[in-house]
């Protein structure tokens, strides 16, 4: 695009307004690019979440994979004779580690989300400090305790 705008622009002179519009345009598109370098360089919020997300699930792939390999390895309700008499043993064996793939991933993912956040501060906002003392234990004075005389020692 850059090197359209500059024959359009050398056509077309740095005399008129249209000339004037490409030089902008032109600017600009060498200005995204210089920008669109520097933001590539800085890691930023999102990219964190997407590499922490992804080397979650990277662990979560893994054990799939080493769930598969052991259930294998112990012949599990006699998985890896039934593995090893079949024609499509190999599909099977691809399938199974697929969907645990899956879902070993996406709770792994989940499981780091959902510590991430306890470990942090709860926001700020008053309707989520409502929710979290409600949802944190309190320390009850003993003696306030009424215990039903069935329980008692």
């Amino acid at each position: 695009m850059l090197r359209t705008a500059q024959a359009v622009y050398i056509g077309i002179g740095a005399g008129n307004a249209v000339g004037r519009v490409v030089e902008q345009i032109v600017e600009l598109a060498g200005q995204s690019r210089f920008e669109e370098a520097a933001m590539a360089k800085a890691p930023t919020r999102q990219s964190k979440l997407i590499r922490f997300l992804a080397m979650h699930a990277a662990v979560g792939v893994a054990v799939a994979v080493l769930m598969v390999g052991l259930a294998l390895a112990f012949d599990v309700m006699n998985l890896w004779t039934l593995v090893s008499a079949s024609d499509a043993g190999l599909l099977a064996v691809t399938v199974m580690t697929v969907f645990f793939a899956i879902t070993f991933g996406s709770a792994q993912m989940g499981f780091a989300l959902m510590f991430a956040m306890t470990a942090e501060a709860p926001p700020s906002s008053g309707r989520w400090r409502a929710l979290f003392a409600r949802l944190l234990p309190r320390r009850v004075d003993p003696s306030l305790v009424v215990v039903p005389p069935s329980r008692r020692r």
